[in-house]
């Protein structure tokens, strides 16, 4: 395809030659040298070695305001070949248009044309040099002919018509003007209207515009605005802006651009990013950073929004979703059966390794906080021993309180779930599993002490609400009224541990206060306080100071510690086995999506508590949510719809906790 390029060179005026790269100069020149005199080609393109002269005086360093800068993608290609192995990577053709490129390099009139370029192969400027003097490539560079593959705008529109979609779930399929190559491939101008450009695999590089449709599998570098259609299923999107209604995924990359200007949507599997401003229009990313300011529009984050500022009118109104999760059902793919089954198992798989992860860190405090009433109930004197009792029932009723807030958490996000039809999801199961959690709980305390009133009513009513979430079809009213009535709940419990930490902090320093001190004795650095005990308990029973240590060592007190502990080591011990069995099950399932549907997760396996953000200075008026479901809603619940006062020159933080959305300062201490 050299023939293309050298059209392309050719079609320029001379006025216009400094817009060309040095990629298609040097091929052109490499192709000319390399052809016998007199051919027919050489008469038909003799003007190259004028127009290769002329472009060397004229040209300078390009300046470029676009994201989309890589577009001489096969001469980068055999520059970073010879960076990584070598010049003996390197096959005759491709040595010879790079011994061409690095002397049209040193040869241009302006010393900062190509700077860059002769920084990279200046340890290689000798082998260049000889090479140079002493290949004889053989006639029009075959080798590269066959490497090079280019169209220009009226080769695309020469493509016969075929109908097709750019993903799975694509509304309509479009029958344009088709053209499908294999990459590295580069458009010499703009992908016209009507037209689809499908590279298989490989770089996609546009010089000019998208008026059409572009799907690549690899990178796409976009010199100039898409207003068409761009999906690249697993690199990045680069260009200068995003305008009229365009539709750009990156499924599995970034989108990077200059300006957007009312797409229809920009998704980013992993982040967007706009270097200046964003005005009107839908965009979609775990990440979306706006360097200047973000006018009107919709966001949907599941990390993070940046902007320096939100500005929204009538005209402009601006909805910001701070999302838990994001997939490729956002812009509208609809996988099979099959992927959609692994993929909702895998979010399932996720959310039970959180939950697991949180009850290990929780049953692990709880045994440490037995090991310390142990100790505390042996060494204390006499009046301590009623405030060793009175903190021993405030962490036994802290335990079933852990469990009560893990159990109405689930239940709110499967709640959450049911309401959003367009995720179509069922429960995750995860409710189920936390409140037989705290039946096991419950059951453990019962029979020798009792339980607390309110406690055995939440736990029925619990149950009461779990049994309507998890009921066939849940009406859309019934489903709203009950995650605000489990919201409720959730803050009113919260509350509750929130006094009782506080409690048990005045215990210790009641204890402090009578007998000077709340931690065991003699504990070394960095030991537990489980450890503490038994090696303390060890040392006591062969020397005992003193008959009421000796009968205090035997006590019911601290048999029952003893027997809380050894029912939390025995939990860690089934938490750990089932941590690792879901992890083992989550990986098999990640190779198969990644293996079979080229699906890849990029984050964490296990989400952490890192809430969605948005962040910068806010116009008033601005709409925050905790949920995309409510940007339809009349009546949302209380606290999922934030709506911005005017921060001023302040930059401020919106978060998302709980299905609420919180401004960062406002928030009550656990």
């Amino acid at each position: 395809m050299i023939d293309r390029v050298v059209r392309y060179v050719t079609s320029h005026s001379m006025d216009k030659l400094d817009e060309l790269w040095l990629e298609e100069v040097a091929i052109c020149a490499a192709w000319h040298e390399s052809s016998p005199p007199g051919a027919e080609t050489q008469a038909e393109f003799a003007a190259i070695p004028r127009r290769v002269v002329s472009w060397l005086a004229n040209v300078k360093p390009i300046s470029l305001r676009t994201a989309g800068r890589r577009q001489q993608v096969f001469l980068r290609a055999v520059i970073e070949r010879v960076l990584t192995a070598g010049m003996d990577a390197l096959v005759q053709d491709e040595t010879f248009l790079l011994c061409v490129a690095y002397d049209l390099a040193n040869r241009a009139a302006s010393p900062h044309a190509f700077k860059r370029v002769k920084e990279v192969l200046e340890p290689y400027a000798a082998d260049l040099g000889t090479l140079r003097r002493r290949l004889s490539p053989k006639p029009g560079l075959p080798v590269l002919d066959a490497a090079v593959r280019v169209a220009a705008p009226q080769q695309i529109k020469k493509a016969p018509r075929r109908r097709g979609k750019l993903f799975t779930g694509d509304e309509e399929a479009a029958s344009t003007h088709t053209l499908t190559v294999s990459g590295p491939f580069r458009v010499l101008g703009n992908v016209p209207e009507d037209c689809t450009v499908v590279v298989r695999n490989g770089l996609c590089a546009v010089d000019g515009y998208v008026l059409g449709r572009i799907a690549a599998r690899g990178q796409c570098e976009i010199r100039e605005n898409i207003s068409g259609a761009v999906l690249a299923h697993s690199g990045d999107i680069r260009c200068r802006n995003i305008i009229d209604k365009a539709f750009v995924v990156a499924k599995w990359g970034s989108v990077y651009f200059y300006q957007g200007l009312n797409p229809e949507m920009v998704f980013g599997g992993l982040s967007v990013r706009a270097d200046e401003n964003t005005i009107m229009g839908r965009y979609v990313a775990p990440t979306i950073e706006i360097k200047k300011a973000a006018s009107g529009g919709e966001y949907h984050v599941s990390a993070l929004l940046v902007a320096d500022q939100f500005c929204q009118s009538d005209v402009r109104p601006l909805h910001i979703v701070l999302r838990r999760e994001l997939s490729c059902e956002d812009y509208g793919e609809r996988l099979g059966r099959e992927a959609a089954r692994l993929m909702s198992r895998a979010a399932r798989l996720r959310q039970r390794l959180h939950h697991l992860t949180h009850m290990i860190r929780t049953t692990q405090e709880e045994a440490e906080h037995s090991a310390s009433s142990a100790l505390l109930h042996v060494f204390a004197g006499k009046p301590q021993l009623r405030l060793v009792e009175d903190r021993r029932l405030a962490h036994q009723r802290l335990a079933v309180l852990n469990r009560i807030i893990a159990a109405l958490y689930a239940m709110c996000l499967d709640a959450e779930n049911s309401l959003d039809a367009r995720l179509g999801r069922a429960p995750t199961g995860q409710a189920r599993a936390a409140l037989e959690d705290l039946n096991v709980e419950i059951n453990e305390i019962l029979p020798e002490y009792g339980l607390d009133q309110d406690i055995e009513a939440e736990r029925a009513e619990m149950w009461e609400i779990f049994q309507r979430i998890a009921s066939a079809r849940p009406s859309k009213k019934v489903m709203s009224s009950t995650l605000i009535q489990l919201r409720k709940r959730l803050d009113s419990w919260l509350g509750e541990r929130h006094k009782l930490l506080g409690r048990i902090r005045r215990i210790d320093r009641g204890l402090r206060a009578v007998g000077g001190k709340t931690g065991p004795a003699g504990m070394r650095n960095g030991e537990t306080k489980l450890a503490a005990l038994r090696r303390n308990l060890t040392a006591l029973r062969a020397n005992p100071p003193n008959a009421q240590v000796a009968k205090r060592i035997n006590s019911g007190f601290v048999q029952l510690m003893f027997g809380v502990m050894q029912r939390r080591i025995n939990r860690l011990v089934d938490l750990g086995n089932e941590l690792q069995k879901s992890r083992d099950e989550l990986l098999k399932i990640s190779e198969q999506l990644h293996r079979e549907y080229q699906i890849v997760r990029h984050e964490e396996d296990v989400p952490g508590e890192t809430p969605a953000k948005a962040t910068g200075r806010f116009e008033e008026g601005v709409s925050i949510y905790s949920d995309p479901f409510l940007l339809l809603e009349e009546n949302p619940p209380p606290g999922s719809v934030l709506v911005t006062a005017d921060t001023g020159p302040c930059v401020t933080t919106y978060y998302r906790r709980m299905g609420r959305v919180i401004r960062e300062g406002d928030e009550n201490a656990d």
